[in-house]
């Protein structure tokens, strides 16, 4: 898990059933939710705003290869977060 300014960032173990893309979790304070695709930044489900996306998907950019492993690693179940920022 991390989090910036307003978000909270985190992926779930097994979770590629119901997107079958690999994605993460975004929860903002103001309690809205959504699901990033991390190839495209594509919000597969829920809703933020756009400021707010545009953020993310630059966080993307810079963090794509290690949330690709991260993935890999959440999907296979073993451990793949450490706190970061």
């Amino acid at each position: 898990m991390t989090r910036f300014d307003n978000v909270r960032i985190y992926m779930n173990y097994m979770d590629n059933d119901r997107h079958q893309e690999l994605h993460f979790h975004v929860e903002l304070s103001d309690g809205k939710e959504a699901s990033i695709s991390i190839s495209s930044g594509k919000i597969l489900a829920g809703r933020i705003n756009n400021k707010t996306h545009k953020i993310i998907i630059v966080w993307i950019l810079l963090h794509k290869e290690e949330l690709w492993d991260r993935w890999n690693k959440a999907v296979s179940g073993k451990k793949f977060w450490e706190n970061t920022t």
